[in-house]
């Protein structure tokens, strides 16, 4: 069984230059979760908490950073294994007419 949690919107503390570190950048995250080894239900409330708290827990210089600690968090909370655990982050709109993403794999996003 797959859990697949879409778009979800984060300002979160990410980029390198100084006003990135002023200011918090929208990031948007999609979520694919292999749970079919877990006990019961997986809420995607909790979830998506789990996300948001790992995105607000410091400043990250480079999306990548908050991918691989959203997997770690999310693999600890709900005994996930990480390799089951695929995650793809955007930071649209940081220049005009630039969007960036990057793929985590281990699920089937």
């Amino acid at each position: 069984m797959r859990l697949i949690v879409d778009n979800i919107a984060i300002h979160a503390g990410v980029g390198i230059y100084k006003l990135e570190r002023v200011i918090k950048r929208l990031i948007v995250l999609n979520l694919d979760l292999d749970v079919s080894e877990c006990r019961g239900v997986v809420d995607y409330d909790l979830v998506v908490n789990e996300v948001k708290k790992v995105c607000g827990l410091r400043h990250y210089d480079y999306i990548e950073e908050i991918s691989f600690a959203v997997r770690q968090g999310i693999s600890k909370t709900f005994k996930i294994e990480e390799e089951k655990i695929c995650i793809k982050i955007s930071k649209p709109n940081i220049k005009k007419d630039l969007f960036y993403e990057v793929n985590i794999a281990g699920g089937s996003l």
